[in-house]
């Protein structure tokens, strides 16, 4: 094999067996989509358009922040920063008003303080103290509700996890140009009619409001929920092939591959509507290097 195959192979993220095929088949088509699927897929960045791509990216996170700040979304350990600074600057203002040099706490601050101002102050250090009591008091209602939006937003970002994650293992069977369609539908219709929730740290699948468990009352998992509602429901899934994952034991019934050659094996791919450089022509590929051994 050329070796400028296998660098075309590593840059179009192919395979050089299926690199070679396109570019030696005689249909010119074949190879030119192989081209432009890498194009419309990838895109390709000089070092100088990098580095402002980041920057533009840095200056937009900065700006997010600041309008995170403005509507009381930024995150518990940044909120916990700022309460600091604000408690930490009212006690320094209040220490610099009453000639307080040294102070332990708040408590101790204002107790110096009192001392020191005398009882015709007394009305306005308590009044600074209110002030620094509500200051803390909207600060820690803040944070409570940040708290509990952060945690929503992470429980629903690990059942998204999970529903795709669950998604992927249930494997559909169907031709490459009406999987999109098949995936949406299914997908469509298990939501319709389950609803996935986060319970004492455990994934638990609802269905018509009541959780399914096992008989021991453990959560079901979310792939098997997954498998059993594509079995009843007939969605077509891959079979398991025998003798593990990635093996086949058993001679194929079918040596439609036999004595082909590169340009013959292309064009049963197109005839069967199986793409250059998927998943579905790696496997056929496999079946037609096994029959021609």
């Amino acid at each position: 094999m050329k070796k400028v195959f296998v660098v075309l192979g590593t840059l179009l993220n192919q395979k050089p067996e299926l690199v070679e095929a396109a570019f030696a088949n005689t249909d010119e088509s074949v190879a030119e989509g192989m081209l432009n699927n890498f194009v419309t897929g990838n895109k390709i960045f000089t070092i100088s358009d990098y580095e402002t791509h980041n920057k533009n990216l840095l200056n937009d996170f900065e700006k997010g922040l600041i309008e995170k700040a403005k509507t009381g979304k930024l995150s518990p350990e940044l909120y916990g920063v700022i309460k600091g600074s604000v408690t930490e600057m009212n006690e320094k203002e209040i220490a610099k008003e009453f000639g307080v040099t040294s102070y332990t706490n708040l408590a101790d601050l204002l107790s110096q303080a009192k001392a020191k101002s005398g009882d015709k102050d007394a009305v306005k250090l308590q009044k600074e103290l209110d002030a620094v009591k509500l200051s803390a008091k909207e600060w820690e209602e803040k944070y409570n509700k940040l708290d509990t939006t952060y945690a929503e937003k992470h429980s629903k970002t690990l059942i998204e996890s999970q529903r795709e994650s669950a998604f992927k293992k249930i494997e559909l069977d169907y031709p490459v140009e009406s999987m999109p369609k098949q995936s949406k539908l299914f997908m469509s219709a298990f939501n319709n009619e389950h609803e996935i929730k986060i319970e004492d740290g455990k994934t638990v699948v609802y269905k018509d409001g009541k959780p399914i468990r096992n008989a021991a009352l453990e959560p079901i998992p979310v792939s098997d929920v997954m498998n059993t509602f594509a079995t009843e429901y007939g969605f077509k899934l891959k079979s398991p092939e025998t003798g593990g994952r990635g093996q086949r034991t058993a001679e194929p019934t079918t040596l439609k591959y036999k004595g082909k050659t590169d340009d013959e094996f292309t064009a049963i791919l197109k005839k069967d509507n199986i793409q250059l450089g998927t998943a579905a022509a790696d496997e056929e590929f496999k079946l037609f290097k096994e029959q021609n051994k």
